[in-house]
């Protein structure tokens, strides 16, 4: 993994490098000088000859060298532009996280306020004096005689998961226009959390858990195990959205407490 003192590292290579490249080429000069002093002793200022000689020399031992020298310095560019390459794309790509956390934050709390105005704003059709969160206690008082209703039509064993489908719908049937929008609304929530697949999502789930009522999670949580157009019970579970439900004001606490249980057991497994 590259650190972030690596292209500090590097540009302070820069220079060293730069300078021991210069002083091999020196050094190699002086030595092809002397090589050729010591093996062809003489004058060679006034025979063009010998200059000839002596430049067939030096170009053929240095040439090798300075090709060599070359390309090492060409290898070491190379390296510092890969280097800086890969801080750019690494810096661009932090930015870009963070300008979509960003955009993420600032339309996460965008929903969030519109669903806290939904909730100041809702009343219930039949009784208007009561509005707001007041408005839940009186819903789970009818939901629950929605379901005492459905439980009453059934004279033998029954299947609790068909009680509760009909409940909840005759409930909802009536209550729609009242909650629908408070419904929709939390739901593009859950579902906008989800969609951006963020590392700390848990964050965000413990910001809207932090909004809600107990009496609102009750509605949510019937809402969500009747329903197949809110998002999917197990992604409530995982969450932890019920971890703070009043079970005591479950329609049925014994069988339906067991319900979240369950379905948080399967969720595991």
């Amino acid at each position: 993994m590259t650190t972030k003192s690596e292209p500090r590292d590097i540009n302070k290579l820069v220079k060293p490098v730069t300078i021991l490249i210069a002083i091999i080429s020196l050094v190699c000069i002086c030595v092809a000088v002397s090589k050729y002093r010591t093996y062809f002793p003489g004058d060679i200022l006034n025979k063009h000859e010998r200059w000839g000689q002596f430049g067939d020399f030096f170009g053929g031992t240095l040439n090798p060298i300075f090709s060599l020298l070359s390309l090492l310095a060409l290898l070491w560019t190379l390296l510092i532009q890969s280097k800086e390459l890969s801080d750019s794309t690494s810096a661009f790509r932090d930015q870009s996280i963070q300008i979509k956390n960003q955009t993420f934050e600032t339309t996460f709390f965008s929903m969030l306020n519109l669903n806290n105005d939904n909730t100041k704003s809702l009343k219930l059709f039949d009784n208007e004096k009561i509005h707001g969160r007041d408005a839940f206690r009186i819903l789970i008082e009818k939901l629950q005689n929605s379901y005492n209703r459905e439980v009453d039509k059934e004279v033998n064993e029954y299947d609790e998961q068909e009680v509760l489908n009909r409940s909840y719908e005759a409930f909802y049937a009536k209550y729609e226009k009242s909650i629908g929008h408070y419904i929709r609304t939390l739901n593009q929530i859950f579902e906008f959390i989800e969609d951006n697949s963020l590392k700390n999502s848990s964050k965000y789930w413990s910001l809207i858990r932090a909004q809600l009522t107990s009496d609102e999670l009750i509605i949510i949580f019937y809402h969500s195990i009747t329903q197949t157009d809110f998002i999917k019970k197990a992604k409530l579970l995982d969450n932890e959205m019920f971890k703070y439900i009043d079970k005591s004001n479950l329609l049925n606490q014994e069988i339906h407490k067991n319900i979240i249980i369950k379905l948080g057991e399967h969720n595991v497994s």
